[in-house]
């Protein structure tokens, strides 16, 4: 994402970094802004304010997936299953408690995977496993990775004593988690 006085972008550009493009634009809003990729229907989603939003890969067909959500601060694509996973920080006056949520990937059947409330402020990341089922999150507070089912359940510690965790990305290819401290 590329931020400009008031205005957000999206850009893209082809495999050797040339002809950059923008893909869509929006207000710019305080606070960190995230967008994952839905490859399997060539779709991308950003959040905007307390709002998610998603486009074709053209900027094309921009549609309100959710809206009034919270602060968003991260936010992760399930292509198989065809779900939308996303941190939304405390923000009661939308109605919403800190955790991290699923959807589907049209907006509807938003679920809390894990409630949080306030300990959420910690979470810098969060990537799945599809095929196993498994949900990744880094928690600062904490110098943890934690892993849990993709319906919340089962949650254990999966790397202790990480400094300062942050994104995280699982290659399912190599079976591998790789994660920022």
């Amino acid at each position: 994402l590329v931020g400009a006085p008031n205005q957000g972008r999206i850009r893209v550009s082809d495999a050797n970094g040339n002809n950059s493009s923008v893909v869509a634009t929006f207000p710019f809003t305080l606070g960190r802004m995230s967008m994952a990729i839905d490859y399997l229907s060539d779709r991308v989603y950003w959040n905007s304010g307390a709002d998610i939003v998603s486009s074709d890969y053209n900027g094309a067909s921009q549609s309100l997936i959710l809206a009034g959500v919270g602060s968003v601060d991260v936010m992760e694509i399930d292509p198989l299953f065809g779900k939308i996973y996303f941190t939304s920080l405390d923000d009661l006056a939308n109605g919403v408690t800190g955790g991290i949520y699923s959807a589907n990937l049209n907006g509807t059947g938003v679920q809390p995977v894990i409630a949080n409330g306030n300990a959420n402020r910690n979470v810098t990341g969060i990537t799945i496993n599809p095929v196993a089922g498994h949900l990744y999150w880094s928690d600062r507070a904490n110098s943890t990775i934690w892993q849990s089912t993709t319906l919340g359940t089962a949650t254990t510690a999966y790397v202790s004593g990480v400094n300062d965790p942050a994104g995280l990305d699982y290659d399912i290819a190599t079976n591998r988690l790789y994660f920022v401290e």
